[in-house]
């Protein structure tokens, strides 16, 4: 699509006399369509960060959770454990 700049710089300037309401009313619409999309698009990736944050704070939480638990386990029972793995 040409844009109305292009139109002039090719010798078109009658079709800018006749159509060129329209074709920048055209182009309003079309640069307002995308800056919506771009705004939710914006608000999503905000969202998403939020969910990684808060998956990151459960991951966190979660994992000392799991370290206290580790360290409450008797010491011969990890031992056992660790020689049954080792090759």
């Amino acid at each position: 699509m040409k844009t109305m700049r292009g139109l002039a710089s090719t010798g078109e300037v009658s079709a800018l006399k006749r159509g060129g309401s329209s074709m920048a009313n055209q182009e309003d619409s079309y640069f307002a369509d995308l800056e919506i999309r771009l705004a939710f698009t914006e608000r999503k990736v905000e969202k998403m960060k939020q969910e990684i944050d808060q998956l990151e704070t459960r991951f966190t939480s979660t994992e000392g959770k799991l370290s206290s638990l580790i360290r409450m386990l008797p010491v011969d029972l990890l031992q056992g454990d660790a020689e049954e793995s080792s090759p």
